[in-house]
């Protein structure tokens, strides 16, 4: 068991890319590059060199912390800008997106995971990119997840000729790639070699830079050159907060998703050890109110909605909460300057030296637009009109745009370390709400945090997984929006544990075809 890690990702490739940097000698920072960058091939939709992302890490002989290299909204705005908008369907739900150059932030990935391996790995930057080299060679076989990603996101991923190069089913040309058909970029690799060779400079500095520049004043975008040059990458102290005697570390301001966890946290009254899903009213209603409190708390009108008696808890839970009562003051005035992104993708690794990582990265649902020999797509993080509570355009120039993604890491009471967190949008706070709750209060595996039922508050409504939505149904005055199980309209909590034995636990949330592997 000593020299054993574990690694939980949302795709076999990213997950066997992480275990071969392992196994080559290297870190749980070197594997988080390596399976980062074979996620890019083999979960394309959902990360992305044109996104952002966040990592939350603790290395064996150190503090946590958290590297924030989220996207970054534009320094200046273009009035002549206009995304054009296109609908997906989820089946149970359907949202809008805007895509083309006016949707695109200055993106983080490149320069975040760069600086991470950087700072902390042990392996040469070409031995990390070989497993993505080998998918660029050999194409990726298409999923039944992925093919279900592809099928949601089918409109957008079509809409141009260069996205529909990529994309395109070869059997059915009006729709994305299909269950068993190989993802096939090879300009990918000619990007691989420069970014080994040349870096982060090559990137924000020159050539990537230098084609999206010239494609967003073409198709009248905000981003410039300047915007890529002038990115940095943040570290922050991690919003920490102790609850049912664990220790959790969350993602701080800006962003948004660690500091309404931690409120839904501290409000909460934990409950008995009942069955879960649970036979009375009071037990669902103990379990659905920090979530609809949590939306809301995103926006101003959201809180100024809130009855007397929600407010008093609140602020009674803030006043005996320094530390989230600071991330609050923070955040709540600026409810309505948050984006948050759709396309996401979790990555957690725990190695045998004691270092553990969680990743959680997004292209946002993707702009349309891929950078010019490069195959990857540009982030849309500016055009999520339901994502933007004042309205599309309402970002601030300059600023780092705030996000609902919240990779974690946990001491839970009995010892055990948790590396989590997860995509979906504005379900990524419920989703990671729930998992902690079950693992503090209910003193739940992971397997079982993980598998649980899901609910979720938005725009006064309640959506359930279907054996949550069908024990509501027993109880009068609950009407909640079913979504069969799995679904990845949840996310996918990608989650690893060191139990107090050492021994190792993890599991891909099968809702977004998630795998675990245990690296000897």
């Amino acid at each position: 068991m000593p020299h054993e890690s574990i690694v939980a990702a949302g795709h076999p490739e990213t997950a066997h890319a992480a275990a071969y940097a392992l196994s080559c000698g290297g870190n749980a920072f070197d594997a988080a590059l390596s399976g980062w960058l074979a996620a890019c091939l083999a979960e394309p939709v959902l990360t992305s060199p044109g996104g952002g992302g966040f990592a939350m890490l603790t290395p064996a002989s150190g503090r946590t912390r958290l590297y924030d290299f989220f996207t970054q909204a534009p320094r200046t705005s273009n009035p002549a800008a206009c995304a054009y908008p296109l609908e997906a369907d989820f089946g149970s739900t359907r949202q809008v997106f805007h895509l083309g150059a006016a949707s695109m932030a200055a993106p983080g990935c490149v320069a975040g995971l760069l600086r991470i391996h950087d700072d902390l790995g042990r392996l040469p930057r070409a031995e990390c990119a070989a497993p993505a080299r080998e998918l660029c060679r050999n194409g990726v076989r298409i999923t039944d997840h992925a093919a279900s990603l592809l099928d949601v996101v089918s409109t957008l991923y079509l809409s141009s000729s260069e996205s529909r190069r990529l994309f395109q089913s070869v059997t059915s040309p009006d729709r994305c790639l299909r269950d068993g058909e190989t993802f096939r970029n090879p300009d990918f690799e000619g990007f691989l070699d420069m970014l080994v060779a040349e870096g982060e400079r090559w990137f924000y500095e020159g050539d990537v830079a230098r084609l999206v520049d010239a494609f967003s004043r073409d198709q009248e975008g905000h981003l410039r050159r300047e915007d890529f040059s002038s990115y940095e990458v943040f570290l922050r102290e991690p919003l920490r907060i102790q609850r049912h005697g664990g220790r959790i570390h969350l993602n701080p301001p800006p962003s948004m998703g660690g500091t309404l966890i931690a409120v839904a946290l501290a409000l909460n009254t934990p409950l008995e050890a009942h069955a879960y899903p649970f036979a009375q009213a009071s037990d669902w209603k103990s379990w659905i109110e920090p979530l609809r409190l949590m939306s809301l708390l995103r926006s101003e009108d959201g809180i100024a909605r809130l009855t007397r008696t929600e407010q008093a808890s609140l602020g009674e839970a803030l006043e005996s909460n320094p530390e989230i009562r600071k991330a609050a003051l923070i955040l709540f005035p600026e409810a309505l300057c948050q984006v948050r992104s759709e396309g996401t993708t979790q990555l957690s690794i725990m190695d045998h030296h004691g270092n553990e990582i969680s990743l959680t990265t997004s292209n946002g649902a993707g702009s349309g637009v891929i950078v010019p020999g490069t195959g990857f797509m540009m982030n849309n993080m500016l055009g999520e009109e339901d994502l933007q509570p004042g309205g599309l355009g309402s970002w601030k120039p300059g600023r780092r745009l705030a996000s609902m993604m919240a990779p974690l890491l946990a001491e839970l009471a009995d010892g055990s370390r948790v590396a989590t967190g997860s995509g979906g949008s504005n379900r990524i706070r419920s989703t990671l709400l729930q998992i902690l709750r079950h693992l503090l209060e209910r003193r739940a595996s992971i397997e079982e945090a993980v598998t649980a039922p899901r609910l979720h508050w938005e725009d006064s409504q309640l959506h359930a997984e279907q054996a949550a939505a069908t024990a509501l149904r027993e109880i009068k005055g609950f009407a909640p929006v079913e979504h069969s199980i799995p679904n990845l309209f949840f996310g996918g909590a990608h989650t690893v544990c060191r139990l107090p034995d050492g021994t190792l636990r993890g599991l891909g949330d099968p809702r977004r075809g998630g795998v675990s592997l245990l690296v000897k």
